[in-house]
């Protein structure tokens, strides 16, 4: 299993990982705590019957991309 961070919090609002996340359904970047809970659930015994996926920690974006693609 792996997880697939995208941008998280920058200073900069400007930023351009920033302004690529605010099209996403969570509407901005995560945050490094959003990334540890993932992680987190990764490492559980609740994600013990979970094998060779990717869980994508990036509020949505790779659905938007997909949805985009069609």
């Amino acid at each position: 299993m792996t997880l697939s961070p995208d941008p998280h919090e920058n200073d900069a609002a400007d930023h351009p990982g920033e302004v690529m996340m605010r099209g996403t359904p969570a509407g901005g970047s995560g945050t490094p705590d959003a990334i540890a809970h993932a992680a987190v659930y990764v490492a559980s015994d609740e994600a013990g019957f979970v094998h060779g996926t990717v869980i994508d920690v990036d509020g949505g974006r790779t659905g938007v991309a997909v949805i985009a693609r069609g």
